[in-house]
């Protein structure tokens, strides 16, 4: 049954019209949704990309602690995300915290 709502999700989440990306806590990319590689240019050629290269101002490294303005934490707010080319576009940005694997989701 598990394995059968896991599947579920994946679908959603691979065929959503939303970009989707799950980041650790270092802020490297674990994994993204079809809709963010093609609106982004990796295709699937994300690994070892940080997220602070794709949401600079919103996510920042100080030292080794990854900083995520907290507005984004307790509501959707507009932010300016970054292609792999670097021309950016305007979206609205929820982070989201699965504190079971340490990671991290934005949307």
């Amino acid at each position: 049954m598990r394995n059968e709502i896991l599947q579920k999700y994946q679908l959603i989440i691979r065929n959503s019209h939303e970009i989707i990306i799950f980041f650790d806590k270092e802020g490297y990319i674990i994994d993204m949704n079809t809709e963010a590689c093609n609106q982004l240019g990796y295709q699937e050629s994300f690994k070892n990309i940080s997220i602070t290269s794709i949401l600079k101002k919103e996510i920042y490294k100080d030292g080794d602690q990854l900083v995520i303005d907290e507005k984004y934490r307790n509501g959707t707010k507009e932010a300016i995300i970054y292609r792999k080319n670097q021309t950016c576009f305007s979206v609205n940005l929820r982070i989201g915290i699965l504190e079971d694997d340490n990671q991290y989701l934005g949307i």
